[in-house]
């Protein structure tokens, strides 16, 4: 189903805290997921590209502790994405449409004070630990 644009959330600042995608993530988690799942746009740093999340239900906003392991290993996979020195702010895990998991990193946006932006993706598939992340936002049931 197609949203009316005005029903995407451009992501913001609030969007690194987690608020959104954590509860999105919660209820997924439990076992039943929104039929109408918050929509958030993440705008790439450099074009014009604008990716369309679906909280929850597509995407997760990792925790402190997998940002860190994840930002890690992308650095000692490609180091040449640490190199521009902005410091990622958050990363998700999405399934893109073509259902590839990537991760994203967002970072502040250039142009546009206190919005973030995806500053990469990365095939997930690479990472050894991707279907354990996998398993833990999207496929866990809470007991």
């Amino acid at each position: 189903m197609r949203r009316h644009p005005a029903a995407v959330r451009p992501i913001g600042t609030a969007f690194a805290s987690g608020a959104v995608l954590a509860v999105a993530t919660l209820v997924h988690a439990q076992g039943f997921a929104p039929a109408d799942a918050p929509v958030l746009a993440v705008e790439t740093c450099i074009g014009q590209e604008r990716l369309e999340l679906h909280a929850g239900l597509d995407s997760a906003l990792l925790d402190d502790s997998d940002r860190e392991h994840v930002q890690a290993a992308m650095l000692a996979r490609y180091p040449a994405f640490g190199r521009d020195g902005a410091a990622t702010s958050a990363i998700v895990l999405w399934r893109r449409p073509d259902a590839s998991w990537v991760y994203l990193a967002l970072k502040a946006h250039p142009d546009k004070p206190g919005k973030l932006c995806s500053a990469a993706s990365f095939a997930a598939g690479v990472f050894e630990f991707s279907p354990g992340l996998q398993h833990k936002y999207f496929f866990a049931k809470r007991s």
